[in-house]
């Protein structure tokens, strides 16, 4: 199995630090998580399900409430815009986040979905990728910028309250390809 780059795992570390004060607040009051059988949904939160009307999911006994589901992006998708193959996705959710990764023999690409993220998610996303010199983008969402760091290019977008990232071994052309892709469905 093909691991994170370090840069994949900081944005997927990024993506749950910056939500996390919501996960210990959704954990605390959750109290009857529901099951629709799904087993790739893993630790998410029951905070926002009374305020999106997203079905709850279940697994290990924590409620998740996020209405993306990595199914909707294919490895095929994520394949024919990177220009590699890859497998997957595996699918992990906390609080309002889901992650998607696809491994690939030249490395993981990864599609994360924060289902409440605001102007202030955005900073911190912008801050804590400045060592990386982001590049502002127009053309996804009210705001987006892209980075690259060796094989890595990433592309960080707000649309609305939906943070949209995607970042794998490609060029920012290339991730940029695949987020047009992947906005319309979130």
């Amino acid at each position: 199995m093909a691991s994170l780059s370090p840069r994949t795992l900081r944005r997927a570390v990024l993506g749950l630090v910056v939500t996390g004060p919501l996960v210990l607040a959704a954990c605390s009051s959750a109290s009857n998580p529901t099951s629709t059988g799904s087993t790739t949904t893993t630790a998410h939160a029951a905070s926002s399900a009374s305020t999106t009307g997203a079905p709850a999911t279940t697994t290990s006994g924590v409620t998740s409430s996020a209405s993306f589901r990595c199914s909707s992006v294919p490895a095929s998708e994520v394949s024919a815009a990177l220009g590699g193959s890859f497998t997957g996705p595996v699918s992990q959710a906390v609080a309002s986040v889901v992650i998607c990764r696809y491994n690939g023999a030249s490395g993981s690409a990864l599609v994360q979905v924060d289902e409440n993220f605001g102007e202030a998610n955005f900073k911190a996303a912008t801050s804590a990728a400045s060592i990386e010199n982001p590049v502002s983008v127009s053309g996804f969402g009210e705001r987006a910028f892209t980075t690259s760091l060796g094989p890595t290019s990433s592309i960080q977008i707000q649309k609305g309250t939906t943070g949209l990232l995607v970042s794998g071994p490609a060029t920012v052309a290339q991730v940029e390809a695949l987020a047009a892709e992947i906005l319309p469905k979130v």
